[in-house]
């Protein structure tokens, strides 16, 4: 007796039918995870609280001088001007120190500190950020004239920016907007 071979029995094919069912339900397989994940994605909760703070830079200039209306050729007047960092962080510092007149201003041979200073434009800038609390060296001590002057007035204006974030003054600066 012989027996008949059916679609199933062979060398390992499959038919079309079975084939489809096998895909199908792998398909589905797929669907439900994919599913199951991107919802669980869009279930999930997270909080984070984000702590920062804005830095609060304040400096107050200070000067130490005589009430000069006119200064005499060969005597020295004592002018001081120190700018005190009294915020909370490490700043640098620019000084603008310009006298009214620039007639004057040539009558006068003042004493730049170069060292600890330096010369930017309108601005003088400390080279070193200034930490909370600590002050400048002076930018000028003298202000020994050339000749007599008969109408001394001198504008002295700082400004601060927080140091961190630059390696010297002038990047830091240039860093704001509006400079």
């Amino acid at each position: 007796m012989e027996r008949k071979k059916t679609p199933r029995q062979g060398k390992g094919r499959f038919s079309w039918r079975h084939i489809f069912k096998i895909d199908l339900i792998l398909a589905a397989v797929i669907c439900l995870t994919l599913i199951a994940g991107v919802s669980g994605f869009f279930r999930s909760k997270d909080s984070v609280q984000n702590r920062f703070t804005v830095g609060n830079n304040k400096s107050v200039i200070e000067e130490e001088y005589g009430n000069y209306q006119s200064l005499k050729n060969g005597e020295k007047y004592t002018k001081k001007v120190c700018v005190k960092n009294t915020g909370k962080v490490p700043c640098y510092v620019r000084v603008l120190a310009k006298v009214t007149n620039p007639d004057t201003e040539r009558a006068l041979s003042i004493d730049y500190d170069q060292t600890n200073w330096i010369s930017s434009g309108d601005y003088y800038y400390y080279k070193q950020a200034i930490k909370p609390g600590a002050s400048t060296t002076a930018l000028f001590t003298t202000l020994p004239p050339k000749k007599d002057i008969s109408d001394f007035k001198m504008i002295c204006y700082e400004e601060t920016v927080q140091s961190e974030g630059s390696n010297d003054p002038i990047t830091a600066f240039d860093k704001v907007k509006g400079n």
